[in-house]
């Protein structure tokens, strides 16, 4: 069309504003269309996990295909994550792409929307979000009213990142993918709130709260949860009727009683952080819930309030007032739900003045957090080089820092006192113009010949799979995380892919403030059964990218326990065809090595209270080397440092947790939520850990030819032990999955 124009530039002008008339009126992709971006929850997101950024596109236009396009910046590196999808003439589409916050403080997302020729149709810039610390509490609301959103009390350091923060979700923008809920600790439901949700946006939610989400339901009326299945299933209380209570001081002295039967169960989302094992040894006889700073409000306290009363199911109460339960929380597979039997949303609770205490608490926020003039964050390294240095490539050994000085200093030898002694002892000097440039080819050659020997190699691809066994409704379902490293003869590109519905990819995360590999080099495609991304690897180097991805599936092993008087009666069953290479259980603190399991055998072991190892000794012990391999790992000289017993290290690396409280202020090792294993048996579960050689629980995520690949997993089951042994012979014994052994 333009060339068109141009050609009847030369004519007559009634033919050129002819020409211009056709070009304005002429069906355009970019007339009628509205393209918006949200990023987190609510604007807010969480340091080192998956958030949801939400895309909203209008069209009004001609039907077009097109493809959504999500970077960030600037920690984000660049990375692309593309979507492509169909926009029919007069249609809205909402859709979700997960992406992955590296920290940094300073972080905004780009969304730009192409056309199927590449051409650039719309683009929202500048998305800016609000970080929270990797350590506080980023909790997700789905209230009633903007007004009635939960808040925090503030922190004495103004603008802390340490801040605990609500971010208001909006139910038409709630994830459908479990993944991208995973930057929350905890998420407040109002029960009306709950029948907007759509069939895929509740199997989100209750896949996240079974993986370890904390949900927070406030019942506004008994209908609202009877008439929700998956909320009936999920709720401890059968809401029957509704009747009025006269509080009194009992919600002001739950707030300042710190007494182990009265304290909500600390959310798993919540990270075991030195910061707050310093806050715990702080308060006050070690009650780290007691709020010393609320107030009286004889307002709030002279006044009746709506309650709805029914049956409880299960559970514990933990406020109660004339027998009528006021809070009750329950566990959910790895995660619970916390009820609250009133509305916070309707007076006079929204009035209330100690509202803000009342969320602290059952978020598990230690008031010494609020008494804390300055904190004192700084550092953190990225878990992800654990594993890469257990599966990187051994065909790559580095030049040690002295030898590199060594033929530095011997290079400046020679070009200089050698190249003059020489050439004045065959009184040659004007040579040098011929001996300099050969001396630099020379020692050209030798650096080359010395990377040769170092670090070359064949095409190599190695995969560890972290694979936990969390209930799904009654069924088994495996959450991965599936770590790939490629080392590279050559500069490539290579294709990775994950057949498994919703799979996200990322780069390797380094640490805080220094982002994650890959930059505009990663791009990822986001389909609606499988998700590809290309990656660029420069020669000789090992690169390591981390695939998250969550289906139904069967438990390579089954485990059932129960409690004896001196321990647990344990026994596992190994119903995969490969050999369980090593297993160990974590009970009450300490550690329990099992040796092996053959393919399809069973095995009963009775485990015994105190002849275990400690678990924070134990992980101190191992980890003990972890930063100097992190840091060996980010340097292209030195010592080569790495991780060779891959068993033993994905193990420790579960339990993170139990090194930070001997950290002194340092952040030491960050990771994502649900890596760490600790929070489970602190709450009196037992942590099952069970490695597997050349297994696989999905399809290889390399999509190249290789030469070399190796494959292991470690399965991680949490089992909650049963007070009385059973008969596995006559009926089913339960698992801890929420399911039973036969079913698995």
């Amino acid at each position: 069309m333009r060339q068109g124009m141009k050609n009847l530039g030369s004519r007559s002008p009634a033919l050129r504003g002819l020409a211009l008339a056709l070009v304005l009126l002429s069906p355009s992709i970019g007339c009628g269309l509205q393209f918006d971006v949200f990023a987190g929850y609510g604007g807010v997101v969480r340091e080192v996990n998956w958030f949801p950024v939400t895309c909203e596109i209008m069209n009004d236009g001609p039907a077009f295909t097109g493809t959504i396009e999500i970077s960030g910046t600037p920690l984000g590196s660049g990375q692309k994550r593309r979507l492509t999808l169909e926009l029919p003439t007069n249609t809205r589409k909402r859709v979700m792409i997960p992406a992955f916050n590296a920290g940094g403080g300073l972080s905004s997302w780009e969304g730009r929307l192409f056309d199927a020729s590449g051409e650039l149709v719309a683009e929202s810039l500048g998305v800016r979000v609000k970080e929270v610390a990797w350590e506080s509490v980023l909790m997700g609301t789905l209230s009633r009213t903007f007004v009635g959103a939960p808040q925090f009390p503030s922190l004495q350091q103004t603008g802390s990142i340490m801040q605990p923060e609500t971010g208001r979700i909006q139910p038409e923008q709630f994830p459908d993918n479990p993944i991208a809920l995973e930057g929350l600790v905890s998420l407040y439901l109002n029960s009306e709130q709950a029948l907007k949700l759509t069939g895929p946006q509740a199997r989100s939610l209750t896949r996240w709260i079974e993986g370890g989400g904390h949900l927070i339901l406030a019942i506004e009326q008994p209908v609202d949860v009877s008439a929700t299945d998956w909320l009936v299933s999920l709720s401890p209380l059968v809401p029957i009727s509704a009747s009025q209570v006269a509080t009194g001081a009992a919600l002001r002295d739950w707030l300042v009683d710190g007494s182990p039967d009265r304290v909500p169960p600390r959310p798993v989302g919540m990270v075991r952080t030195a910061l707050t094992m310093r806050s715990r040894l702080k308060a006050d006889d070690d009650r780290t819930l007691a709020y010393h700073g609320v107030m009286r409000d004889p307002d709030f306290e002279s006044v009746q309030i709506p309650i709805v009363t029914g049956q409880r199911v299960d559970g514990e109460v933990l406020l109660e007032v004339e027998g009528h339960p006021l809070v009750l929380s329950a566990e959910r597979g790895r995660g619970q739900v916390t009820v609250l039997t009133f509305s916070p949303e309707r007076e006079p609770f929204r009035s209330w003045k100690n509202k803000p205490w009342f969320w602290a608490k059952l978020n598990g926020v230690p008031y010494s957090w609020f008494d804390e003039s300055r904190f004192n964050l700084w550092g953190g390294s990225g878990a992800d080089g654990i594993f890469g240095s257990l599966i990187e490539s051994r065909q790559v050994q580095k030049l040690p820092v002295k030898w590199l000085l060594l033929l530095l200093l011997v290079y400046l030898m020679v070009i200089g006192p050698f190249d003059r002694w020489f050439l004045k002892r065959i009184d040659r000097q004007m040579l040098t113009w011929l001996t300099f440039p050969a001396y630099v080819v020379l020692f050209s050659f030798l650096i080359y010949l010395i990377g040769y020997k170092l670090r070359s190699g064949v095409l190599e691809w190695n995969e560890l799979h972290l694979v936990d066994v969390v209930p799904d409704q009654g069924e088994t379902r495996l959450r991965g995380r599936s770590y790939g490293s490629i080392y590279s003869p050559t500069n490539r590109r290579y294709d990775l892919g994950c057949k498994v519905p919703g799979a996200v990819f990322r780069p390797e995360f380094f640490g805080m403030g220094r982002g994650v590999q890959g930059g505009q080099e990663f791009q990822l495609q986001q389909e609606d059964d499988a998700t590809n991304c290309r990656v660029f690897v420069p020669v000789w180097t090992s690169q390591l990218y981390v695939a998250d991805w969550s289906h139904r599936g069967s438990a390579p092993f089954s485990v059932t326990a129960y409690e004896t008087g001196e321990g647990y009666e344990v026994r596992i069953l190994n119903q995969s065809a490969r050999r369980i290479e090593r297993l160990s259980i974590v009970a009450e603190g300490e550690v329990y090595q099992l040796g092996g399991v053959g393919a399809g055998e069973s095995r009963s072991e009775t485990v015994k209270v105190r002849e275990g190892e400690s678990l924070t000794q134990y992980v101190q012990r191992h980890g003990t080397t972890y930063q100097n391999v992190l840091r060996s790992r980010q340097q292209a000289v030195g010592r080569t440092i790495r991780l060779s017993d891959e068993p033993l290290h994905s193990m420790v690396a579960s339990f993170l947790g139990q090194s930070d409280g001997e950290l002194s202020g340092s952040r030491g090792l960050v990771y994502p939520h649900g890596l760490d294993l600790s929070p489970f048996q602190e709450r009196g579960d037992l942590v099952v850990l069970a490695f597997y050689s050349g297994y696989s629980p999905i399809a290889p995520l390399n999509q190249f030819e290789v030469s070399r690949r190796v494959q292991n997993a470690l399965v991680r089951m949490v089992v909650t032990p049963m007070v009385e042994p059973q008969d596995s012979g006559e009926k089913p014994v339960e698992t801890g999955l929420g399911a039973t052994a036969n079913e698995i």
